[in-house]
């Protein structure tokens, strides 16, 4: 939307019916709705749903951690914060109240605070540490397989059966330190490659990677 939204004000600007300060302005705010957007999705690397009774937290399905991970590689390194030579000489500082004085505004001191704040979101140690332990839960043996393998004739004490653990929606693997790190380096977004392009991973890694 925010790209759309530049080209339909670039044209408008270009003919003259909006001034530069107020395709600046429309330019930063339609960037800004596309970070909040990004950091919102974040929320679901290592996150938890909770459900319509809301008693019960079930870890994010894998696969929209690593959809996630993508709109992040995009946003950082995609076209949203990339400028061509004549959108760059529209972006002009709204007037000042007193007095008038032309200057510029440069993006790229935006975007990189933005990518900052972005990148320290998705690589927290609080949110590592909540994928490693959503990536061991559900590598445990469920608890009724560990309770139906022990002799009920042991002892006479009553035990309360305990409640199965549940998968994700789909069952796909959250991803581990290491898959956010790659993947955020190496693996391409939706309209982008990779933070480090045109480098990449070893193909035995990336296989055992994509296996794990």
């Amino acid at each position: 939307h925010a790209l759309e939204e530049r080209i339909k004000l670039l044209e408008l600007v270009r003919t003259g019916q909006i001034f530069p300060e107020t395709f600046a302005n429309h330019v930063r705010s339609d960037y800004y709705v596309a970070f909040r957007h990004v950091m919102d999705a974040t929320r679901l690397i290592g996150g938890s749903h909770l459900d319509v009774t809301r008693t019960r937290f079930r870890a994010i399905d894998g696969t929209k951690a690593r959809a996630a991970l993508e709109a992040a590689v995009d946003f950082c390194a995609g076209p949203v914060g990339r400028f061509t030579q004549e959108e760059s000489e529209y972006m002009m500082r709204a007037f000042p109240r007193n007095g008038y004085q032309v200057n510029r505004f440069y993006m790229l001191t935006m975007h990189k605070d933005s990518i900052r704040s972005l990148l320290g979101a998705v690589l927290s140690p609080s949110r590592l540490e909540r994928l490693e332990m959503q990536r061991a839960a559900q590598r445990e043996q469920p608890p009724e397989v560990v309770a139906s393998s022990s002799s009920s004739s042991s002892s006479s004490a009553y035990r309360p059966p305990l409640p199965p653990v549940q998968p994700t929606s789909s069952g796909a693997m959250p991803p581990s330190t290491f898959d956010v790190l790659s993947a955020l380096a190496f693996k391409a977004g939706r309209r982008t490659p990779g933070l480090f392009h045109p480098f990449a991973l070893p193909p035995s890694t990336a296989a055992s990677s994509s296996s794990s």
